[in-house]
């Protein structure tokens, strides 16, 4: 990294310094979860290994204008949403080279977003897999209906509870994606398109894994002991095993393969 970028970075640090410090204590505090510091640090040796020169940025007029929002909002911007601007500078800062748009997305995932994201996407969350368990329960010619977040099953009600909600599932498995965004060089077209595959992709697991765990919990059939758990564990390997397939798939689509033409050739 040359003198220019560092001393643009370091500058950055100590204006983000409050923030930074909030950061730290929210991951250590027992608060949220820990383990935006893994995004980080994965978004940290893939920004070092990019291929593009690391010249300052062309263009400092976006990294200005974020920062005057951070500056102009600070005594009453929320702490997390400050946090966000922190880490869209930075992104703004760091070489551009393939598989920006995957760093970013990490750099975004490394915020304590976890306890947040329970709060307020908690419930729809747990909802959309009620209905979609329902929904596939229906075809497997179970009669069970969803009800907000619980399914009705002869009579019963059993709750799809806050840790079935698929929080935790959803930032890994976009930390998933990014990642194998990042180290196949996905550009800003398909990454996007990505991401919104990404997230279906999670939400429709979640509600399998909660068809499959009401399977044992109604009693409607026999099932291995550890069956939970297992379930839990197989859903969750093989949609992170999928969405990694999913980012190598968009690597060879037609709109990649021409980004990787123009940037090849040096065509505008």
């Amino acid at each position: 990294m040359n003198r220019s970028r560092a001393l643009l970075l370091f500058a950055l640090a100590i204006a983000f310094w409050p923030v930074g410090r909030w950061y730290v204590m929210r991951m250590t505090d027992g608060s949220d979860e820990p383990w935006g510091i893994l995004a980080l640090l994965i978004a940290l040796a893939f920004a070092l290994k990019t291929r593009r020169s690391a010249d300052p940025p062309k263009h400092l007029t976006p990294i200005v204008a974020v920062l005057g929002i951070y500056l102009a909002t600070f005594s009453w911007l929320p702490p997390l949403l400050k946090g966000c601007l922190m880490m869209v500078t930075f992104a703004l800062a760091l070489p551009a080279g393939a598989g920006a748009p995957g760093i970013r997305g990490l750099l975004l995932l490394s915020l304590p977003v976890m306890a947040s994201a329970q709060f307020f996407a908690g419930f729809p969350l747990r909802v959309i897999a009620a209905k979609g368990a329902a929904t596939l329960l229906h075809l497997s010619g179970c009669d069970v209906n969803a009800s907000g977040a619980a399914l009705l099953w002869q009579g019963e009600s059993i709750l799809v509870d806050a840790p079935c909600s698929g929080i935790r599932m959803l930032w890994v498995g976009m930390v998933m994606f990014n990642i194998g965004a990042a180290r196949t060089g996905l550009q800003w077209r398909p990454f996007l398109v990505g991401s919104l595959a990404a997230v279906a992709i999670i939400v429709a697991a979640n509600a399998v894994r909660c068809a499959l765990v009401f399977v044992e919990e109604a009693g409607i059939a026999d099932v291995p002991a550890g069956w939970h758990v297992g379930v839990g564990l197989s859903v969750f390997a093989g949609t992170g095993f999928l969405l990694l397939g999913l980012a190598g798939k968009l690597k060879t689509t037609r709109w990649q393969s021409i980004h990787y033409y123009r940037y090849h050739h040096d065509i505008p």
